[in-house]
């Protein structure tokens, strides 16, 4: 957490929906990286 204490915004991604990280970010998606930035690009295309 040191290395982004200081983000103005923080994203998880983790294929472990209890991730501590989740606890400690601003948005969170559970799943694997490979299936998760692909759709979430295709969100953020459409907007």
């Amino acid at each position: 957490m040191i290395g982004i204490a200081s983000s103005r915004i923080i994203i998880a991604i983790n294929v472990d929906p209890q991730a501590p990280i989740f606890k400690q970010c601003d948005y969170f998606m559970a799943g694997r990286a490979e299936q998760v930035i692909p759709e979430l690009i295709s969100i953020l295309a459409q907007a």
